[in-house]
């Protein structure tokens, strides 16, 4: 889904140019994007059954186990500069297509496939009505929206406590 959404988000920067060159500058952007390289090499790794050697592969776990508190430490110091007035409406409408029309959409889904197994289609539910990552916030400032998108993030996830808990009930599960 990342390679999508950063399209999408390049397409909103460069509105008015012609198609092709507009293409030819998103393909060239997202092909030097540190993001998609890595889900590139992630891929070419695991097609080809690679490993990576062992210090590097220490150095990434080191980085993996610190990006979430610097992820949360950047949220934190961009909540605490943005001005709220104005975000109101544009972060209920985030809150509210994340938490119930992305899991009501998977639900539609499951509805129209012939899936059998409940277990797969409250999992995917689940999974949809989740907030989101905080990579959120961290894309969102590529395209000056870090205050917006944090905010947005914060939201999202207090307000799923009660969304989610209502849905595990709904499903059965809880």
């Amino acid at each position: 889904m990342l390679p999508v959404v950063l399209v999408i988000a390049e397409l909103g920067r460069k509105k008015g140019s012609h198609w092709a060159r507009l293409v030819q500058g998103i393909v060239l952007r997202l092909s030097r994007n540190p993001l998609i390289l890595s889900i590139l090499l992630g891929v070419l790794f695991s097609v080809f059954e690679l490993q990576v050697p062992t210090l590097m592969g220490r150095a990434i776990e080191l980085l993996a186990g610190s990006s979430a508190p610097v992820a949360l430490f950047y949220i934190g110091g961009t909540l605490a500069t943005i001005r709220w007035t104005g975000m109101r409406g544009d972060i209920a409408s985030v809150v509210l297509g994340k938490l119930l029309v992305h899991p009501l959409s998977v639900f539609a889904v499951f509805l129209l496939l012939p899936l059998t197994d409940p277990a797969l289609r409250q999992a995917a539910i689940i999974n949809a009505s989740m907030p989101m990552a905080t990579i959120y916030a961290l894309l969102g400032q590529k395209y000056g929206q870090e205050g917006f998108c944090s905010a947005a993030l914060v939201v999202t996830t207090v307000i799923s406590f009660f969304t989610i808990t209502g849905l595990l009930w709904v499903v059965g599960v809880g």
